[in-house]
């Protein structure tokens, strides 16, 4: 249940940070990088480094000039402009991030994906345990419990609603993020 919970939560995460980049809310501007820096430095970490990159930010109408503008997971050269888009007064959006995101289109799909992502997870998840009551137990035993309603109208709900789930993933997610990005 607490997983479901947690996927719920970046649903709505994902859902704010894609309208921001498509431009549906907050303020449309250009970010210039100022330096960007590797912030992991653990030495067990086997991915690919992250970068916080500072700068500054100007909304297109003037309104908004941030010097303490912020983006991470990027690595860009000094003095790279790059379409940002500005949502100070989402209060999701600031809790987990510097409250901006890069602009566009493909930003706005793979967020927009990624709420239908955990939709995936969470969706089946919460329907499966309304449906049979059952939110305990190990991942073996619920397993199972899955296994022993195979047929019944219970699992093709639960088969069907993680199915509509990875669609919205694989296609749903990208329309929105083409089609609303303004």
């Amino acid at each position: 249940m607490a997983v479901a919970v947690i996927a719920l939560l970046c649903v709505a995460l994902c859902v704010v940070r894609g309208l921001t980049a498509a431009g549906i809310q907050g303020t449309h501007g250009i970010f210039t990088v100022k330096e960007c820096t590797n912030h992991h430095h653990s030495t067990s970490y086997s991915g690919s480094p992250e970068y916080d990159c500072t700068g500054t930010f100007r909304g297109d109408d003037g309104s908004v000039v941030d010097r303490a503008y912020w983006l991470t997971d990027t690595d860009y050269r000094a003095g790279t402009r790059l379409p940002t888009q500005s949502n100070q007064d989402s209060v999701v959006l600031s809790l987990v991030t510097s409250g901006y995101v890069l602009a566009g289109g493909s930003e706005a799909a793979v967020d927009f994906s990624c709420a239908f992502l955990a939709l995936l997870i969470a969706a089946p998840a919460l329907l499966y345990g309304f449906l049979t009551g059952g939110t305990r137990g190990t991942f073996r035993e619920k397993r199972e419990a899955l296994r022993a309603i195979k047929g019944t109208r219970t699992h093709t709900l639960v088969v069907s609603t993680a199915a509509v789930a990875l669609f919205g993933v694989v296609v749903v997610g990208p329309v929105l993020g083409l089609v609303l990005t303004r």
